[in-house]
């Protein structure tokens, strides 16, 4: 399934492609597991064998070395499938990829995996005016309607939750408040007189780079220095009180560039890229980097050093050659959550996708099954 959201048909068939990079030449082979949770990414009290045929215990990923690149790497891949996994539960699986010589409870990368038996009872729809008829200049209101006979639910003693993500996040989630499945008439939409209302935020910034000399989108200059070449991504300055600007992003989703060779992967190489933020003095919180290429980074490695000369935030990674979006966003770091708002601005007339997750609880396992995901883009109209 194509999406905001990495997602597994649970009665069809669907395969989920997942690879990713250890930078370096040493080759390590690494194993891989699959827990299933609950809606609140909690494990539930399904065992591994009751939750699916193959739960991937143990499952070695054999690493292939790049080619002729200037920065060396291991590259793994792993297909998820119906076919290959006998999923027998719908639901939340979080996918662990780890070190088989150290510890399992200390994973390299924690995936999560949706299971989705994709009934087509749910629809989103989104709105800049409150649920008092009432417009916002910042906010966008998302209500979710159901359809209890293509749901295929009804029993009294079934609780119904609905999970809202903006954008494929996990930490934007919002939740409906949780309701008996008997209360859903016929067709009835439950929650049209309830909506959740989500910040509008700002348009993603873009970043194209698939040549090595190419002044592409989002790159201002190039260099070489010790192998490896370093780009310049255009500068950016605060822009909390700034009017709204359109841009053409998607939602901050990252495309590894690749042609339909099967060695591509092996032969992308990495860039160098410098980022840097306009600040005349340092702002209250840290400045990070947050976008889907960079959700698997810990906040360490992507937040941004003040640089009291140039009155600038500045940071550099090293990105596959592709395309990324990206915003700059001040991190909670007891929370561990970043917000783009104070540095982004925040505006109704925002594109942002939404991505509604419907889950019936098991009154025998006491368990979350997913019975469906709808998703939406919401374009305002301009």
């Amino acid at each position: 399934m194509a999406g905001m959201l990495p997602c597994i048909p649970l009665h069809e068939e669907g395969a989920l492609r997942i690879s990713f990079d250890l930078l370096g030449g040493e080759r390590s082979i690494l194993a891989c597991k699959l827990i299933h949770c609950n809606a609140d990414w909690q494990p539930s009290s399904l065992s591994p064998m009751e939750a699916m045929e193959s739960s991937l215990e143990g499952e070695l990923l054999l690493p292939r070395s790049s080619t002729s690149t200037r920065q060396p790497f291991q590259h793994y891949e792993l297909e998820l499938s119906q076919s290959s996994i006998r999923f027998r539960y719908s639901g939340n699986y979080l996918l662990h990829i780890y070190d088989p010589i150290s510890a399992e409870d200390a994973p390299l990368l924690s995936l999560p995996i949706l299971v989705s038996e994709q009934r087509g009872g749910a629809r989103l729809s989104v709105s800049p005016y409150s649920r008092l008829g009432e417009p916002s200049r910042t906010q966008q209101f998302v209500s979710c309607d159901l359809s209890a006979s293509a749901l295929g639910i009804g029993q009294e003693d079934q609780e119904l939750r609905i999970v809202v993500l903006q954008n494929g996040r996990w930490e934007s989630r919002q939740s409906y408040p949780t309701i008996r499945a008997s209360l859903i008439d016929e067709q009835q939409a439950y929650h049209r007189e309830q909506v959740l209302a989500f910040e509008g935020g700002a348009e993603y910034y873009r970043l194209e780079h698939t040549d090595d000399l190419e002044t592409t989108v989002g790159v201002v200059a190039h260099t070489k220095d010790e192998g490896l070449y370093h780009l310049q991504a255009s500068t950016r300055y605060l822009k909390a009180s700034a009017p709204y600007v359109y841009d053409a992003d998607l939602d901050g989703r990252e495309i590894i560039h690749s042609t339909s060779e099967e060695q591509t992967a092996l032969r992308i190489g990495y860039h160098e890229v410098h980022f840097e933020l306009m600040a005349e003095s340092p702002l209250q919180g840290q400045v990070v980097l947050e976008g889907r290429a960079f959700d698997h980074l810990p906040w360490s490695s992507r937040t941004f050093a003040y640089d009291p000369v140039r009155h600038s935030y500045r940071l550099s990674l090293l990105l596959k050659a592709g395309y990324q979006e990206y915003q700059m966003s001040l991190l909670d770091t007891k929370m561990g959550i970043a917000s783009a708002i104070p540095i982004m601005g925040n505006h109704s007339e925002t594109t942002n996708t939404y991505s509604a997750l419907v889950y019936l609880r098991d009154p025998q396992t006491q368990t979350d099954r997913l019975i469906d995901l709808v998703e939406l883009r919401y374009i305002p109209i301009r």
